[in-house]
């Protein structure tokens, strides 16, 4: 590992550790907001989505964020074990290459950038569908007196 590729891992990690930060104290903050907004079984009047249209309850709202909270400081471990063990590589006078830290810290920054696209692919399902059912043209129901093409007799048989 040179020094130049290890003060590069180190910003990105550093950059991703920051992000990070922010999207737990959003997290945590949503989470908060919900647990006092009322019963954690109530359903969350604005979170009806395509897939689920009755709604999703608090309850699930909350376990999503504490999901995403979890994989945040599983990233955020692996990020900052990879810091400290470059700081150390380069406070050794003379280092060697280090190829299993080089190699370390490459996965720790190739997670961390992974969790960053599937954080934001996470916030932006939900409304990304909403856009693309308003998007979606509206089907056209046929009139009431249109013709159809079998009319039924009074004894409900079918007729051409």
């Amino acid at each position: 590992m040179s020094d130049d590729y290890a003060a590069i891992t180190a910003s990105v990690s550093l950059a991703i550790l920051l992000i990070g930060v922010v999207d737990l104290h959003f997290n945590v903050s949503k989470a908060r907001e919900l647990v006092a907004a009322g019963p954690v079984t109530e359903t969350a009047r604005t979170w009806r989505t395509r897939r689920n249209p009755g709604g999703k309850t608090r309850q699930d709202l909350i376990k999503a964020h504490i999901s995403t909270m979890r994989q945040w400081l599983t990233t955020s471990a692996l990020l900052t074990v990879s810091l400290v063990l470059m700081a150390l590589w380069a406070a050794i006078e003379d280092h060697g290459p280090a190829r299993w830290l080089a190699w370390y810290s490459l996965l720790a920054a190739s997670w961390g950038l992974a969790t960053v696209l599937l954080a934001c692919v996470e916030k932006l399902q939900e409304p990304l569908y909403d856009l693309f059912d308003l998007l979606r043209p509206p089907a056209e129901e046929p009139a009431a007196d249109a013709p159809t093409d079998a009319t039924t007799d009074g004894a409900d048989n079918v007729t051409a």
